[in-house]
């Protein structure tokens, strides 16, 4: 850390705020930057995740810039936020990657290549403990099969008083799993539902302790759904099972189309999965759009946004566990890595009067829409014209 005296400046510097809007969505930890608190971790550039440090908010009037990259949703932040991004140039037919860079989001142009982080850190879990009564907490040995059961119930699970699983009648085969990873691993009576009016079929199992533990640790509704920690920092294989669990309710395979698509109401959600696939070395491509309501069961359903998760690569149709019959190539991402690195094909500026917020966290940095962004506050303009007077993190002007 460090001091600089505003007197030793050959001019008067102009201070500006680097921010984002309230409503964004820290990618990792599924909160929107005006729910966070002092002390959460975040994943940051190097793939490990920080702690928050600081938070600030200020009220904006001015132009925030908006942008758009192939399958990522969008990004606002003010003028002077700085993006990490990398360029690409082809050499003897084949594309090089500069190495991570910084970048005002107003000097952001189409074709920049934002970057979405591997995850490096790894937590490893081997016991879950689910607390219940005096005397009867439960512990349970958490595997690959216990993942996939956990995939399922974010696609396919509610919880309530018991445990249950909505499915098909004429899923027989799912219904059969779902009832297998049950009694091979939670225990308990598994009890299987057939509707006459709908034509579905409800796994109900468990009680009301293990009900609001799995609820407590991936969401109460369709919207709230999310992956916990010990999950998407989980070793490669218990990551792997739970997206192949969750893909077997919430995904589709189109054979004509050599096509993987994976719905749902929870933005969060739809994140984190694109987060996690990029893991693997892969990229989902990530749409929201309008979805009128429906009914299930007889119960009407509200109308809502909808993400979906989309692509047509052979890695992610192999990952899934189906054959690839296409040839078709890729050209809006490239894994350079440590990283997936994502073509920007929008930039706009639009105005906006409201608050906006900062992080400051250990990692200098942090995830929009799964891009890393930096993490700057309080920054000199004149920092771009003179060189020696740029501000380190850490550093402080000062009055003399």
């Amino acid at each position: 850390r460090g001091v600089i005296l505003l007197d030793e400046l050959p001019e008067a510097p102009t201070l500006v705020k680097t921010c984002v809007t309230g409503d964004t969505k820290i990618s990792d930890i599924g909160k929107r930057i005006d729910e966070v608190v002092l002390g959460q971790d975040v994943l940051c550039i190097d793939g490990f995740k920080h702690q928050i440090t600081d938070i600030s908010k200020i009220n904006y009037v001015g132009n925030l810039i908006s942008i758009r990259a192939y399958g990522l949703l969008p990004i606002k932040t003010t003028q002077e936020h700085r993006i990490f991004y990398v360029n690409r140039r082809y050499i003897a037919g084949k594309p090089k990657f500069s190495q991570p860079m910084e970048k005002l989001a107003c000097e952001i142009t189409k074709n920049d290549l934002l970057l979405i982080p591997k995850i490096k850190q790894r937590i490893q879990t081997d016991r879950l403990f689910v607390k219940g009564k005096v005397k009867n907490n439960r512990v349970i040995l958490f595997n690959e099969e216990v993942a996939e059961l956990f995939g399922l119930f974010v696609a396919e699970g509610s919880a309530n008083m018991n445990l249950r699983f909505g499915l098909g009648t004429h899923e027989k085969e799912l219904i059969n799993r779902v009832k297998y990873l049950i009694e091979n691993n939670i225990g308990g009576k598994v009890k299987i539902v057939e509707s006459k009016v709908d034509g579905g079929t409800t796994v109900v199992t468990g009680g009301y302790n293990f009900a609001n533990y799995m609820r407590s640790i991936f969401g109460d509704r369709a919207k709230t759904k999310r992956i916990p920690d010990f999950i998407l920092y989980g070793e490669d294989k218990i990551l792997k099972s739970f997206l192949i669990g969750y893909f077997k309710g919430d995904g589709c395979f189109y054979k004509r189309k050599n096509r993987i698509v994976i719905t749902t109401r929870s933005e969060v959600l739809a994140q984190q999965v694109q987060l996690a696939m990029a893991r693997f070395g892969v990229f989902l491509f990530l749409t929201k759009a309008w979805r009128d309501g429906g009914f299930i069961k007889g119960r009407k359903l509200k109308g809502g946004y909808s993400f979906t998760l989309s692509s047509s690569e052979k890695k992610v149709v192999e990952f899934f566990g189906f054959k690839y019959d296409n040839k078709r190539p890729t050209s809006f991402y490239w894994d350079i890595g440590d990283y997936i690195a994502v073509k920007v094909w929008k930039v706009e500026e639009t105005p906006y009067m409201g608050y906006v917020y900062n992080l400051e966290t250990g990692g200098s940095s942090y995830l929009v829409s799964n891009a890393i962004i930096h993490n700057s506050a309080y920054r000199l303009v004149l920092d771009r014209e003179i060189e020696e007077y740029s501000v380190p993190d850490g550093w402080f002007i000062i009055a003399a």
